[in-house]
């Protein structure tokens, strides 16, 4: 089948070269370098993040020890990761204190 693919520069060239080491066709270091990478088994899909890791990713630490969202208040993700963490600390009731167990 016929294609046509855009490639960096730098990488073309390094195909080329492999190419002309091999004494094989542009096409055919191609094809067996795309049959390789599809032969590999796929990475495992990462883990999502908590919401107070999700929370902290937002987070800016500072020099001075401070903490600031730079798009506080026009982030809604961030409310989000809130919402999150709050629903997710009434998950269970709290303990009474007066009670003895």
């Amino acid at each position: 089948m016929k294609t046509t693919l855009e490639l960096p520069d730098e990488l073309m060239r390094a195909v080329k070269i492999r190419a002309a080491e091999r004494n094989q066709r542009l096409k055919d270091v191609v094809a067996d370098a795309l049959r390789a990478a599809l032969a590999a088994p796929a990475p495992a899909p990462a883990e999502p993040l908590d919401p107070v890791q999700q929370l902290a990713r937002r987070f800016v630490f500072l020099p001075d020890g401070t903490v600031e969202n730079p798009q506080a208040w026009a982030d809604p993700a961030y409310f989000d990761a809130l919402d999150a963490l709050r629903a997710d600390s009434r998950r269970e009731p709290l303990p009474n204190p007066f009670e003895q167990a």
